[in-house]
């Protein structure tokens, strides 16, 4: 148990939940750390409850991805940072980008595989694979206490189907050890897939890249590096 987490419980006299949900992350207030609070369902809302069972409850080879489930899949995937979800927001959003070019608006129930059988599986692999794959709890803050930020890696990457930037911290303490944390990770739909907007990308990656860094770098403490 955290020792601030103690004091407060003896200064109110209260007895706290050992988690709790906020900003679309389960907060586990006894480690401290965060694991995304994410659910998956493909059917339409009735009153604002889902009109089917959650996806990793689904059969995916007999309940077919379709282009409305798909659609409503990908948002569902929320990570504000993309520290937990990153790669697979970029991969979601990828394939509905796919998937929304070769399934037209007035199929929308109609199953991906009936116009494209490829990309159907690839959809059903990714999302059931998503669905049923326990995500890891992660450390709330990226510096331990007795570590001082040695390293800040900021990289981009582009190419004809999205681009993407991506931050990660390097700390050590007096003993040498080495801590290394994923601060955040965002791509973003190309507007075109023909090669000559790689360029475009690469260029708009690093535009990204430039805004997260701007808006990390009042955070970074001279002390700490």
């Amino acid at each position: 148990d955290m020792k601030e987490m103690k004091e407060a419980r003896e200064l109110f006299n209260n007895k706290f939940k050992s988690a709790t949900t906020t900003l679309g992350l389960v907060w586990n207030l006894e480690e401290d750390t965060l694991v995304p609070a994410t659910h998956l369902n493909m059917y339409d809302s009735v009153r604002g409850l889902p009109s089917g069972p959650q996806l990793s409850e689904c059969d995916l080879t007999k309940e077919k991805l379709t282009r409305s489930a798909v659609t409503r899949l990908t948002p569902e995937i929320w990570d504000h940072l993309g520290k937990f979800h990153g790669p697979n927001q970029a991969t979601s959003k990828i394939l509905l980008s796919k998937v929304c070019k070769v399934v037209p608006l007035s199929e929308m129930k109609t199953p991906i595989e009936n116009f494209d059988t490829e990309l159907g599986e690839t959809c059903r692999v990714f999302f059931t694979n998503l669905a049923n794959t326990e995500m890891q709890p992660v450390p709330r803050v990226c510096l331990k206490v007795g570590f001082k930020i040695k390293v800040v890696y900021v990289d981009h990457d582009a190419g004809t189907h999205a681009l993407g930037a991506v931050i990660i911290v390097l700390s050590e303490n007096e003993e040498g050890e080495k801590d290394c944390h994923l601060v955040m990770a965002k791509s973003v739909i190309s507007s075109n897939t023909v090669i000559s907007n790689e360029v475009r990308a690469h260029a708009c990656g690093a535009m990204l890249l430039v805004t997260f860094v701007t808006a990390i770098k009042p955070l970074l403490r001279e002390d700490d590096t």
